[in-house]
C-alpha cells in the first residue's frame, strides 16, 4: 500500500465539489476509501482545512458551516486510510528549519518535514508562489506531487 502526506489545499480541494482540482483529489479519495492508499495528515493542516472550508461554507451561504467545516475534519481524522500525525519535538523543530530555509507557509512545512521523515511523496493542490521561487530545492530534497501537474 502506498502512503502519501496529504497538504491541506487537497483536503479542502476534496470537499469543494466544484475546485478546479476536485476531481485530481477525488481519485486520491478513492484510492483511500478502497484501501489502496494511505495518507499522514499533519494535525496544522487539518485545523487550516477547518478554517478554509468554514470560510467556504461561509460565503457559499451553506446552513451551519461550522458545523460542516466540523464533520469534515471529523470525516478526515477517523477516516481508517489517514493517519493523522504526531507531533514529537523532532517534527516540531524539523519544520520550523524548513521554514527558515524556504520561507514557505508553516503547515506546508510540517507536510514536507512529515513525507521526509516517513519517506513518502507530499501532495500539494498547486505551485504557489513561493513555492515556485524555491522549486530545485523542492524537487532536490523532497518527493513533492502537484494535482495541478495531472
Amino acid at each position: 500500500m502506498s502512503l502519501i502526506v496529504l497538504a491541506s489545499s487537497v483536503m479542502a480541494e476534496y470537499a469543494n465539489a466544484s475546485g478546479k482540482f476536485n476531481t485530481q483529489a477525488n481519485v486520491i479519495f478513492n484510492s483511500l476509501n478502497k484501501g489502496e492508499l494511505t495518507a499522514i495528515v499533519a494535525p496544522p493542516s487539518l485545523s487550516e482545512v477547518y478554517y478554509v472550508m468554514l470560510r467556504l461554507y461561509e460565503k457559499s451561504g451553506v446552513e451551519k458551516p461550522d458545523e460542516n467545516a466540523t464533520r469534515l475534519c471529523e470525516h478526515l481524522y477517523y477516516h481508517p486510510n489517514i493517519e493523522v500525525a504526531d507531533t514529537p519535538l523532532s517534527l516540531i523543530i524539523e519544520a520550523a528549519k524548513i521554514k527558515h530555509l524556504l520561507r514557505l507557509a508553516l503547515t506546508d512545512c510540517y507536510v514536507l518535514a512529515l513525507s521526509e521523515k516517513r519517506g513518502c511523496k507530499a501532495v500539494f493542490r498547486h505551485k504557489e508562489e513561493e513555492m515556485k521561487k524555491v522549486m530545485d530545492t523542492l524537487n532536490e530534497r523532497f518527493q513533492i506531487v502537484f494535482l495541478e501537474d495531472y
